[in-house]
């Protein structure tokens, strides 16, 4: 009984630590644009889904800052000033919001997932994802939200 509540105490607590984005080292920058001094580089993208996601768009949202819709297959680009932000990870009726602190000279990457409901908002902390996105970008499979 007490080798099985040890496994269970580990398994517990290390499910609670996660690696803090700063210490991920991600690439951010390689073949995407530069942030302006001072500045963070925001994409919000949502992947594509064809007909299943087209009815509504997904909504990106950081606080102080405007609503940018994004409907499959789109993503969006912003920069804003370094410093701590909240971003709305989850919006419907009950929406949720994540602290976060952006760095300057940094770009961050944000997946929608769109549901009837709600939209979920990723903070992407993949190297791979990251770069299939910035890949994707650069070669036009994602559409730039402000083109319709």
């Amino acid at each position: 009984m007490k080798y099985i509540a040890i496994l269970i105490l580990a398994f517990v607590t290390s499910a609670c630590s996660v690696v803090p984005y700063d210490e991920l080292n991600l690439d951010t920058t390689t073949n995407a644009k530069r942030p302006n001094a001072g500045m963070a580089g925001i994409y919000a993208y949502q992947w594509k889904s064809g007909i299943l996601g087209a009815h509504f768009d997904a909504r990106f949202k950081i606080t102080g800052q405007p609503i940018i819709k994004l409907n499959t297959g789109e993503y969006g680009y912003f920069q804003i000033p370094a410093g701590n932000y909240e971003y709305r990870s989850l919006a419907g009726i009950i929406p949720k919001h994540r602290d976060i602190t952006f760095k300057a000279g940094q770009n961050y990457f944000f997946r929608l997932s769109n549901s009837m409901t709600s939209t979920s908002t990723f903070l992407i902390r993949d190297q791979d994802e990251i770069d299939a996105t910035k890949e994707k970008i650069n070669s036009g499979w994602y559409e730039l939200n402000t083109l319709d």
